[in-house]
């Protein structure tokens, strides 16, 4: 497993006269306090990595490395806000501080914070993944220095990573491993189970909303298996793709890019099989396909995600497997690498093969499973 997880970096260069913003009103970054003698200009330059050096394929989303909107908030020692700013998307501006420590936090495509007046509030401002089924909203992303020391006369620089409180789940291939005798493979749908569907800020929320329940439309109600139209995946542009009853011939491979979307899913694979009352467990990619005239379902857990981590899964099907979606397939640990055999055949996978610029430049770390 290989995580490269920067998607953009902050630098707040700091230049220091004395004195102090009133934390009581939210200072205009475009001009900051009135100036003097005590006040020094606090210079907040935004840089972001190219886009181009990312990996060849595309997000299904399509928004992942967008600056939309930047908010910059710095609290001082007691965890008070001492200076707000919404730059639009520009990515320079300026503010006066005062001499002291500050912890400063800064968030690209969030919700409005122009309201927010302490550290430990900005932690608990809630983000939801249903936002996200709007193909035009742009993931979020944010990060934090809790260093900065202003002192008289003197300057400071600062740099904060960003990055996306969202992982990602890939299907990047599928290849026919079935006796011949069985003939083609049909590819028909893939989603993501046991999603997580909120998070804060801070990133160290735990999860108290899940949609996608053990492949379920509805967790207490066995019969509701997500098909993408009368039992829809939650939210459907992020964790649900449509196939097209692609054929796939016997020993043909098939290079695919679907994404997934979800917050972290730090749970284990504990769930073995459908039962009408949720127990938090793993996410997994389940993979529908037509064998024989009759549809399967190819699980395979993602345990313990990360925020800002791609997991790329390629699978192998070797025979029949499974009706029902919870049943897992058994994964190495994580940090190794990792192949993956359908339920029901023999022998691995191949290693996954790598793209031109799969491993570099990527926004989202890489790790492969299959």
């Amino acid at each position: 497993m290989k995580n490269q997880l920067l998607t953009a970096i902050l630098f707040l260069a700091t230049a220091m006269f004395l004195d102090s913003c009133n934390a009581d009103k939210l200072p205009d970054v475009s001009t900051g306090p009135a100036s003097g003698p005590e006040y020094g200009e606090v210079a907040f330059d935004i840089s972001v990595p190219d886009i181009a050096t990312k990996a060849s394929d595309v997000s299904s989303h399509g928004n992942e490395a967008k600056v939309s909107d930047v908010q910059l908030l710095v609290f001082d020692a007691s965890g008070r806000l001492a200076s707000y700013a919404n730059t639009g998307n520009a990515l320079t501006s300026t503010v006066q501080l005062k001499t002291g420590r500050y912890s400063c936090r800064a968030v690209v495509n969030g919700p409005d914070l122009s309201q927010v007046g302490t550290l430990e509030a900005y932690e608990a401002v809630p983000a939801g993944l249903a936002a996200y089924n709007d193909p035009a909203i742009d993931f979020v992303m944010c990060g934090g220095n809790d260093g900065i020391e202003v002192i008289k006369n003197g300057s400071a620089t600062c740099r904060i990573t960003v990055s996306r409180l969202v992982c990602r789940v890939k299907l990047a291939g599928v290849e026919n491993g079935c006796p011949a005798a069985l003939g083609s493979l049909i590819l028909k749908a893939a989603f993501l189970s046991n999603v997580v569907g909120n998070q804060t800020l801070s990133g160290g929320q735990a999860p108290s909303v899940f949609t996608n329940m053990y492949g379920r439309a509805d967790v207490s109600a066995g019969g509701s298996i997500i098909n993408g139209t009368s039992y829809p995946a939650v939210p459907a542009a992020l964790t649900y793709a449509d196939l097209g009853s692609t054929p796939l011939g016997h020993g043909v491979s098939l290079t695919v890019a679907d994404w997934f979307y979800s917050y972290p899913n730090a749970y284990a694979d504990v769930v073995k099989a459908w039962q009408p009352s949720w127990v938090p467990t793993a996410s997994r990619l389940i993979l529908v396909a037509g064998l024989g005239g009759k549809d399967y379902y190819y699980p395979v857990p993602v345990p313990q995600t990360a925020r800002n981590t791609t997991y790329d899964v390629r699978v192998k099907i070797t025979g029949e497997s499974l009706e029902d979606p919870p049943a897992p397939t058994a994964l190495p640990p994580r940090g190794r690498r990792q192949r993956h055999t359908a339920p029901g055949g023999q022998g691995p996978s191949p290693p996954p093969r790598r793209g031109p610029g799969r491993s570099a430049g990527r926004s989202f770390g890489t790790v492969g499973q299959g």
